[in-house]
């Protein structure tokens, strides 16, 4: 975490190790924190962002108390979290000790199957979970069946935010193998690598509070959001925790 020393004029940082994030909460408080931090290039970052960082970072580390993941990294944008998994496991010294969860706001670099890219607005919920086959009761299982099983939880994990009674008709399905359709239009795609035989990297994109974002022409006639179809915001980490206790119960 930054140690702040105050000089007369500016703020200056002073970089020690992070606590730990369950130690977070004890050590940070609005009132402690000076009105804006600078960083050695000169960008100055107001208090209150500082701390609404560190809360977010509180809140989704809740997810390893009410999941089975043992780790979550949560970027506020990045190129791709398949990407940052992938160089995750290529540094891990000891095999996964459990599912271990890369969540990013935005994606600067979103890829699809093949050579497709994947737009990543604002508002969009960008994950890729690390995980050996084994979590899936299958050591040799084909990437094919996972994309399935993952596709079958976000749709339901999607159906669950809906109310019971709905005056319009909700369709939300599969499409083989690693698309969710909603309503006849594409909500959701996951892209399935896997860097080692007995490891599996989970990518999925989802148009989840996407829908004041200016959508490109080639997407807008198969291009759906959730919020949209339901007509209100939803909270991404209460949709995160609930799809990952579906995918690894």
């Amino acid at each position: 975490m930054r140690r702040i020393l105050k000089t007369e004029n500016r703020v200056k940082a002073d970089i020690s190790p992070a606590p730990r994030p369950k130690e977070i909460r004890k050590t940070v408080s609005c009132g402690s924190l000076p009105s804006a931090i600078s960083d050695p290039l000169g960008l100055s970052f107001p208090r209150e962002m500082i701390y609404n960082r560190l809360m977010e970072t509180v809140h989704w580390n809740r997810l390893v108390k009410e999941t089975r993941l043992v780790k979550v990294c949560h970027f506020i944008k990045i190129d791709s979290t398949n990407n940052r998994a992938r160089t995750y496991l290529a540094r891990a010294r000891k095999p996964l000790a459990g599912p271990v969860l890369f969540a990013a706001d935005r994606q600067t670099a979103g890829r699809g199957r093949g050579d497709h890219s994947w737009w990543s607005p604002g508002g969009g919920l960008f994950l890729s979970y690390a995980a050996r086959r084994s979590e899936f009761g299958m050591p040799n299982g084909e990437s094919v069946e996972i994309s399935l099983l993952t596709a079958q939880a976000v749709a339901q994990t999607i159906r669950r935010q809906f109310p019971p009674q709905r005056s319009k008709p909700l369709s939300v399905r599969v499409k083989h193998p690693n698309d969710v359709l909603l309503n006849g239009r594409k909500v959701c795609g996951i892209l399935i690598e896997s860097p080692e035989p007995e490891t599996v990297i989970i990518g999925i994109g989802i148009n989840l509070n996407t829908a004041k974002s200016p959508v490109p022409e080639e997407l807008r006639e198969r291009y759906i959001s959730v919020e949209q179809t339901l007509g209100k915001t939803l909270a991404p980490l209460e949709f995160v925790t609930e799809l990952t206790q579906r995918l690894f119960p």
